[in-house]
C-alpha cells in the first residue's frame, strides 16, 4: 500500500544540524551518544543498528515500551536522538521541542526540504516502514487481481495521495508479485543485520 518514513530527531541541545554533523559527532564520541526507539527488535531499532554498521559509528540503543516514553525522554534531554515514524514525531517537531535532522528513507519530506536523507551521507542507506495487504496462500489469483485493482484505484485518488503525503506516506500499490519479492528481499536484508549483531537484538 504505502511506504512510511522513519526520521531521526535530536534534542535541541545536540550540536548537530544535519545527519553528517551528527555522525561526525558520534565518531568523535564513540559510545557516548544514545538513540531511543519504541522497543528492541522493532523497525526503528534495526534502522539504528544498520546506521551504526554502515556509518562506522557506535550510538547506544535505549529501548522503550512504545514511542511515547521514548519521546518524553528525548524532550527531557535524556536521549541524544530518536528513531521513530514521521507521523509520530511530527507534533514535537512542529512545536520546536525536537529538531528533525534526517529521514531514513530515500526522499526529503514535505515541509522539511533542508533535512537531507541519511543515504545522502551514508551511501546505500534506505530504511522505511511499509504497510501492505496479505492474503491466505490459497486465495485464487483472480481474487488477488481484483483486490489489487481496487487498492490501486484508491491509491491513485489525488485526495488520498495528498493526505498521505502530509503523514509521511508514499503510495506504492505494488503488484502481488512485486510485494512478495520485496518482502523476501527485506527479510534477507534484516537477517544480515541481526546476524552482524551476533544474533541478538535486545
Amino acid at each position: 500500500l504505502v511506504n512510511v518514513a522513519y526520521i531521526v530527531t535530536l534534542h535541541p541541545s545536540v550540536p548537530a544540524k544535519s545527519i553528517k554533523e551528527l555522525l561526525a559527532l558520534a565518531k568523535a564520541r564513540p559510545g557516548k551518544l544514545n538513540y531511543g526507539t519504541s522497543g528492541a527488535g522493532t523497525g526503528p531499532h534495526l534502522a539504528g543498528e544498520l546506521m551504526n554498521l554502515m556509518a562506522g559509528v557506535k550510538i547506544v540503543h535505549v529501548p522503550y515500551k512504545g514511542s511515547a516514553p521514548a519521546q518524553q525522554d528525548l524532550i527531557g534531554g535524556r536521549l541524544t536522538l530518536l528513531f521513530d515514524s514521521f507521523i509520530s514525531q511530527l507534533p514535537m517537531v512542529q512545536a520546536g521541542r525536537v529538531k528533525l535532522v534526517a529521514p531514513a528513507g530515500p526522499r526529503r519530506l514535505p515541509g522539511f526540504p533542508d533535512a537531507a536523507p541519511i543515504g545522502d551521507t551514508v551511501k546505500g542507506f534506505n530504511v522505511e516502514s511499509y504497510f501492505g495487504v496479505i492474503a491466505p496462500r490459497a486465495t485464487p489469483p483472480a481474487v488477488l487481481a481484483q483486490i489489487h485493482q481496487a487498492i490501486k484505484k484508491a491509491m491513485e485518488d489525488p485526495a488520498v495521495s495528498s493526505w498521505m503525503a502530509t503523514q509521511g506516506m508514499v503510495p506504492a500499490a505494488s503488484t502481488p508479485a512485486q510485494f512478495d519479492a520485496f518482502i523476501q528481499a527485506d527479510m534477507k536484508k534484516w537477517a544480515a543485520v541481526v546476524k552482524s549483531l551476533g544474533g541478538k537484538i535486545a
